[in-house]
């Protein structure tokens, strides 16, 4: 029997397309409900109820800024909006009509919130629970549009039906004065309305993407830019991506002068000239063997400046909402993947309150504490994820992902995985003896730990029985298993965050037989 060795293993992220195999010490093979931060895997405990009962069974939402904040949410014939205690109904008269989230449009614009169904006239809001929303100063009669979004100062709609009838068509309203709607649509020699056709387009105008200075125009198959060039023409638009385009509506977060969307096959970041996959070679298999295309509607990507993450939920199988998330660190290009509780959208959202009391159950340190600690009432306008779960109760309900300590629909099962290392040679039998996890958490959380064993890389792993580990309380897990592939993974149902930096194998080898 050779001597005692100790291989010190210490993940920073996550790869699970390539083979385990071939994924080197620095990622995990496998995770599920932790996301990466610095040099750790941080548990991710549950979702928390936020903003009181819906008045409508949402299905869309968006968190509006001010002086008064508001949420403002849809659902499939009525509109609701909430200033976190007080809800009211702001469905305008003419009627709203939508079937997912994906069927909606709009943003802020001026300070004003906009909202589209493309069955009827677009729509605002004067920001007050006792007004209704209302149609479009100026807005041409019987046009309707299947976009609509803010872009500076003017309007774009496109994919148009009615006197205007062309689905690869944009047009744009004249410049507004700061705080108030556009007064005219009309392109006149005296004013900068316009519109333009989407010379050589394919199929039809999914989205419009205002990033920084230009807008994104996106197809189906295909990306194109439209620029601000002033003078009589007002805007320059070109096809800038071929072959490559938009999954669904909304699928898409602006980020500075890029934008993050979901393309169909990959998730993709570009500035109009360049592409880079984000899941390529660490996740696309796991996100795109089970997308399901039938509810691609229920598809959506949100965006957190606080946190500097990007979420991209999308429904799986026979799912009608979202049911996984891709969660994208892009400070530290770091990706995680996460279950959801069948929601039909996300937004990026403050709350009235903060996340974790000062107390001495909050477990974690300062440098890598991701959740918001509670204080005077005041937190970033994006700081919280919320996600619109319109199945839950009579009325549906929002949440706000990874703040609850003990999250009503119990814990969530949280694992990470590091498969088929060689630890100094795979023709070389070892026998594990002993784990050593580095890991912070509360004192008493329980983390279930076991080693897996294999000969070859093509076998199935056997796995040990699972032993406890109890966070402030063990120092090293025991086992004997040999063989010449050596896995480890940690399981928890997590009601408390906690982190994990790695683990230290302890081994003899057995020799080459």
């Amino acid at each position: 029997m050779g001597k005692r060795e100790l291989v010190a293993v210490r993940p920073k992220g996550l790869n699970v397309d390539l083979p385990a195999e071939s994924v080197g010490p620095e990622e995990w093979t496998f995770a599920k409900n932790a996301l990466f931060f610095g040099d750790v895997a941080i548990a991710q405990p549950g979702a928390l109820p936020v903003y009181g009962v819906p008045l409508v069974r949402p299905i869309a939402g968006a968190f509006i800024p001010g002086l008064v904040p508001y949420v403002v949410y849809a659902g499939s014939a009525a509109i609701g909006a909430t200033d976190g205690l007080t809800h009211a109904l702001i469905t305008p008269a003419q009627g709203w009509t939508i079937g997912a989230c994906g069927d909606a449009s709009g943003g802020i614009f001026n300070g004003i919130p906009i909202l589209n169904d493309g069955a009827h006239t677009p729509i605002s809001w004067a920001k007050a629970l006792g007004s209704i929303m209302t149609p479009f100063p100026a807005w041409p009669a019987g046009q309707l549009a299947a976009v609509v979004r803010p872009f500076k100062y003017q309007i774009l709609a496109a994919n148009l039906t009615g006197p205007i009838n062309d689905p690869l068509g944009v047009m744009w309203s004249v410049s507004a004065a700061p705080g108030a709607m556009p007064g005219s649509w009309a392109p006149l020699a005296t004013n900068d309305a316009g519109s333009v056709t989407l010379a050589g387009g394919q199929g039809q105008i999914l989205d419009i993407a205002p990033v920084r200075d230009a807008a994104m125009i996106f197809e189906g198959a295909a990306v194109w830019l439209l620029q601000p060039i002033g003078g009589a023409f007002i805007f320059s638009v070109r096809r800038v991506l071929q072959s490559l385009g938009l999954f669904c509506r909304g699928a898409w977060a602006a980020l500075d002068t890029q934008c993050v969307f979901l393309a169909d096959g990959d998730i993709v970041l570009t500035d109009g000239q360049t592409t880079r996959s984000l899941l390529n070679r660490r996740m696309r298999k796991a996100v795109f063997g089970g997308i399901s295309s039938n509810a691609a509607k229920n598809s959506f990507v949100v965006r957190s400046t606080f946190r500097q993450e990007i979420l991209i939920g999308f429904p799986e199988g026979a799912d009608t909402f979202a049911r996984r998330a891709v969660v994208w660190n892009y400070a530290e290009d770091k990706i995680g993947i996460i279950d959801l509780p069948s929601y039909a959208h996300g937004f990026a959202g403050a709350l009235a309150t903060g996340g974790d009391t000062w107390n001495a159950g909050a477990a974690g340190s300062w440098d890598s504490e991701t959740r918001i600690w509670a204080w005077s009432g005041f937190n970033p306008r994006d700081a919280f994820l919320i996600g619109v779960r319109p199945l839950h109760g009579a009325a549906g309900r929002f949440e706000a992902l990874w703040q609850a300590q003990a999250p009503d629909d119990g814990p969530l099962e949280v694992i990470l995985e590091k498969s088929m290392m060689p630890l100094g040679g795979s023709d070389r039998v070892k026998i594990v003896t002993r784990l050593r996890p580095k890991m912070e958490g509360q004192a008493g959380t329980l983390v279930k730990w076991a080693v897996g064993m294999a000969d070859a890389p093509d076998e199935p792993i056997a796995w040990s029985p699972e032993v406890d580990y109890i966070i402030g309380q063990s120092e090293r897990v025991d086992f004997r298993a040999a063989g010449r592939l050596v896995s480890v993974r940690a399981r928890s149902q997590a009601l408390t965050s906690w982190k994990c930096a790695g683990f230290d194998v302890e081994f003899q080898d057995a020799g080459a037989r």
